[in-house]
């Protein structure tokens, strides 16, 4: 739709229009834009209902920097046709360059609800500005608005469909975002990037029944992917299916090289898998391999310490390593619990006692199994009272708790 003046670009016009913009492109060449300009006039002048003359009137206008004239030709267009898209989008292009940008996102908003423009032109458009804008998140922010007007517009185009739910992301409308690329994937299974995108939204959300479902889906498209695998065993750890994240894990891990990132994680949950179904040699040597890789990985290192503690292991070494967390991070009420109870292993009752109340305390005793090893350790110092209490905040805290209820029952460890 865009005819140039100066490139000459004629062949859309009638013959005798021809002639008037071959004459202004002349002009214009040769410097002479006045003449050029009285030139294009003349076409307004004998169709002034025709949109098409001043669009071109319009962009030379705007070429050459004449923008309060560019402006008006492009209201007189708007007075002929509110609905013209091209009008909108030039005139946002207007705004924008004078930097007023609420201006500028309405027309952009308004041409968006056009038919006049294609979806392809459109999407060209929206992503324009995001490479403009990408560091401007007050702009940003006003996008998604524009990516929903061009949904509705569009409803049936999945490129767009992307588009929106990445707005949702950048927004952080995690679940907004997660419906859309769920509606999207069904309808392209064989995009990996879509399946990938998916997954980490739901891992956003802390959604493990999707994580596991979204993966073994994804799966029998990419049966290749390391990556999947690795979601379909943290979903299947999370989701109370331990076998199935394990046989993932297993089959997953040896699509990776052992010096890649991605090859720790899978060892890490592998170790999990491994100890959740009571392969606890099996977990003890894949957390082993998995401390000489990565030996300064707190979250290893202690869920490898309180292990050994649960099974009365190695408990010198338990303490070692989860002392290493606690060095780290003092205020972290997990690692605290963890180098308390191994204490306790240890029969070393009043030192656990303090670290245990730590934890408890940053826990605002909220946390069952912190409570109940703080009870515990009270019991075996004889304050049968105070380990009572404490087995009642952590009952009320995981009523399905047997070994709990049983301790309350006869008050005994």
């Amino acid at each position: 739709r865009s005819y140039s003046v100066t490139g000459v670009q004629t062949c859309a016009l009638p013959i005798l229009e021809q002639s008037v913009i071959q004459q202004a492109g002349l002009y214009s060449r040769i410097g002479k834009q006045k003449l050029a300009y009285e030139e294009l006039l003349k076409l307004i002048h004998q169709f002034p209902s025709e949109v098409k003359y001043y669009l071109i009137l319009a962009e030379f206008c705007m070429d050459h920097k004449k923008f309060e004239l560019a402006k008006a030709y492009y209201r007189a267009i708007l007075k002929i046709e509110p609905g013209n898209g091209f009008a909108h989008v030039s005139l946002s292009e207007y705004y924008r360059q004078l930097n007023k940008m609420d201006s500028a996102i309405y027309h952009l908003s308004e041409a968006f609800t056009s038919r006049d423009i294609d979806a392809d032109a459109k999407l060209k458009l929206i992503l324009g500005f995001y490479e403009i804008y990408k560091t401007d998140s007050s702009i940003i922010s006003q996008m998604d608005s524009l990516i929903v007007t061009l949904s509705i517009t569009h409803p049936d185009n999945l490129n767009i469909q992307i588009l929106l739910a990445n707005s949702k992301l950048i927004n952080k409308k995690f679940s907004e975002a997660q419906n859309i690329l769920i509606n999207v994937v069904a309808q392209r299974k064989d995009n990996y990037q879509i399946w990938e995108q998916l997954l980490y939204v739901d891992n956003r959300l802390l959604d493990f029944e999707n994580i596991y479902l979204h993966s073994t889906e994804a799966i029998k498209f990419f049966p290749n992917q390391a990556l999947l695998y690795l979601f379909k065993g943290l979903g299947g750890l999370q989701t109370d299916r331990p076998m199935e994240a394990e046989d993932a894990l297993s089959f997953g891990i040896q699509l990776v090289v052992e010096s890649d990132n991605l090859y720790i994680d899978f060892l890490n949950y592998l170790s999990e898998a491994y100890y959740t179904n009571e392969k606890f040699e099996s977990a003890f040597k894949s957390f082993e391999k998995l401390i000489l890789i990565d030996s300064l990985n707190l979250s290893v290192l202690n869920n490898y310490s309180y292990y050994l503690s649960v099974r009365k292991m190695n408990l010198e070494k338990a303490l070692s390593m989860s002392y290493k967390t606690i060095v780290s991070e003092p205020e972290n009420p997990t690692f605290l619990d963890t180098y308390g109870w191994i204490l306790f292993q240890l029969e070393k009752f009043e030192e656990a006692k303090k670290y245990l109340l730590k934890a408890s305390e940053l826990n605002e005793f909220k946390n069952a199994t912190v409570v109940e090893h703080l009870g515990d350790v009270y019991f075996k110092l004889n304050d049968f009272i105070e380990a009572k209490r404490l087995w009642n905040i952590a009952l009320n805290l995981d009523s399905k708790n047997e070994k709990l209820i049983e301790k309350l029952k006869n008050l005994n460890l």
